[in-house]
């Protein structure tokens, strides 16, 4: 059976998630990745016993940008 991982190493864990999940173009994209972003802080807030640090929404979505299409396959047409 493998070992228990440490409480502090999966704490950690989360906090890397949020990390990640906080960069520019990752949160900013869409209100998907923009719900994750608050959801992984609003859990992390509770392991921490402190209050969320939540963002607010973008005034327009990464995703929606021109350039965004290039990576998704589009077809740019415009």
């Amino acid at each position: 059976m493998d070992e228990p991982v440490a409480w502090e190493t999966l704490v950690e864990s989360v906090r890397q998630m949020r990390d990640v999940q906080g960069m520019d173009g990752n949160w900013n994209c869409d209100p998907y990745m923009h719900g994750l972003f608050n959801g992984i802080e609003f859990a992390l807030s509770l392991i921490e016993v402190r209050e969320p640090k939540f963002r607010d929404a973008p005034e327009k979505w990464l995703c929606d940008e021109p350039k965004a299409r290039i990576f998704s396959g589009e077809q740019n047409n415009g």
